[in-house]
């Protein structure tokens, strides 16, 4: 029986080499991160009939594409939170997905997470100050109206 479900759907991931860098030779911490990767896919696959609230992140060794996967399978189930905190590049696909979600209503990007393109219409927060700017809410982050 999997009890997976019936557990809170917050999902935090915080790869342990990320914790202790020092503690491992380069070749121990890429099978470890992979290691860690498989364990992160199999717990999000056991999840999959139950909405995931909040998905966090941590680390600094993992493959873009399975990055990728864990968002998209969580915006899937209802996301509201998301955290990355590694060094990953969000795609074009990725981004459209983050900011049409109807369920996103928060969004923490750090440690070399950037996103690689803004949708058009978007907010370009690095130029000037943003409190001129009006929100198209319509378009974006639908679950904040």
């Amino acid at each position: 029986m999997n009890l997976l479900p019936l557990v809170d759907s917050s999902l935090d991931f915080d790869d342990p080499i990320f914790l202790y860098p020092d503690h491992r030779d380069a070749a121990a911490t890429a099978r470890s991160s992979s290691g860690f990767s498989d364990f992160v896919d199999k717990t999000v696959a056991l999840l999959s009939t139950c909405p995931i609230k909040t998905l966090s992140v941590n680390g600094h060794c993992y493959e873009n594409s399975r990055v990728d996967d864990w968002i998209r399978v969580s915006l899937q189930r209802s996301l509201s939170e998301l955290h990355l905190r590694c060094p990953h590049r969000i795609d074009k696909d990725r981004v459209e997905l983050l900011f049409r979600s109807k369920t996103l209503v928060k969004l923490t990007l750090s440690d070399g997470c950037v996103i690689e393109h803004l949708p058009d219409g978007h907010m370009d927060f690095t130029d000037k100050p943003f409190i001129n700017e009006k929100i198209n809410e319509d378009r974006f982050f639908p679950s904040l109206k």
